[in-house]
């Protein structure tokens, strides 16, 4: 079995960047860390609140961030974090107190399988808060990034593609806004949403993913999805299940293997279980069959949840 190692190792001096400007929208940069350096070491020495930026390089590392931070990068086609470790995450931010992390303007991938089974691009635990902006996560061997426990995260304008299983996953009593993002790519869902808190998908594409675009179940308490294109996953577009209750407005679903949106029951899916929660929206442009774009299986299943498709809009409930 693999033990997990230390990434606190001893490297060459940080070169350290003071900043006199005034304030501003960003924090300056405390400390830039060079590609022969250590990241963990500047985040473990760095100040609360102190913004680590890295040049353009890879970096070979997993990270373990527990305090409030700022990562930033040159943007994802110039800077990169890959796997140093098989089986771990190759950023992990997690802790048992309130605190807020930012990631910006880098790839994150490599997360190699492995005991113990967590080498997902993006870990988010605990009680802490990830704003990961600009950001690419891809190639990981599990999901790109978990949001767990009671962990929050805001995901904007980030690519995550090619990973193993889901773009993203969000389970737990976590909860997420995802904004402007594309998620493609993944080898099965794009986004799995499963007894988590309330999760926010807007302004995003989600496509080509092996299985469904966007999947919710268990007992999701508020789940919206609005303004997203989702299209050629392999699945359906959007499905729904469990005790899940989710929103989706003014979204295009077009494209996709078998239905625009499902719920998780007969005889939409292969399932002796029944959709037990609330779907309600409308505006969606979820193409008719025989349309050059239509879904494989067709637009809606069941018909009791077309009002999704028309201007009007409607709502089922079958809670209890």
């Amino acid at each position: 079995m693999r033990t997990r190692s230390s990434v606190g190792f001893v490297v060459p001096a940080l070169l350290i960047l003071i900043s006199l400007s005034p304030g501003g929208a960003q924090p300056p940069c405390a400390v830039t860390v060079l590609p022969n350096q250590s990241v963990q070491a500047a985040v473990d020495s760095a100040p609360p609140g102190a913004a680590i930026c890295l040049p353009p390089g890879t970096w070979r590392e997993n990270l373990v961030i527990g305090k409030p931070v700022v990562l930033r990068g040159a943007g994802p086609a110039e800077t990169a974090i890959v796997a140093r470790e098989p089986g771990l995450p190759v950023v992990r931010v997690e802790s048992t107190a309130p605190v807020e992390v930012a990631l910006e303007g880098v790839k994150i991938g490599g997360g190699q399988f492995a005991e113990p089974y967590e080498n997902h691009g993006v870990l988010v635990g605990g009680r802490a808060r990830l704003l990961l902006t600009g950001c690419a996560v891809g190639g990981n061997e599990w999901h790109g990034v978990l949001i767990r426990d009671g962990a929050e995260a805001v995901l904007t304008r980030c690519r995550l593609g090619e990973n193993w299983l889901y773009g993203l996953a969000v389970e737990g009593g976590a909860g997420a806004v995802v904004s402007g993002c594309v998620v493609e790519g993944n080898g099965s869902h794009g986004i799995g949403v499963l007894a988590s808190g309330p999760v926010t998908v807007e302004g995003c594409r989600v496509r080509g993913n092996g299985a469904h675009g966007i999947a919710v179940g268990g007992d999701s308490p508020a789940v919206t999805i609005a303004r997203c294109t989702v299209e050629g996953n392999g699945g359906s577009g959007v499905v729904v299940g469990g005790l899940a209750q989710v929103t989706l407005e003014g979204n295009l679903i077009r494209g996709n293997g078998e239905y625009g949106v499902a719920l998780y029951e007969a005889p939409c899916l292969p399932t002796e279980g029944a959709f037990a929660g609330r779907v309600s929206g409308g505006r969606n442009a979820i193409p008719a069959p025989g349309s050059p774009d239509a879904n494989g299986h067709g637009a809606i299943c069941p018909a009791e949840v077309q009002f999704l498709g028309t201007e009007s809009g409607g709502a089922l409930d079958r809670r209890r």
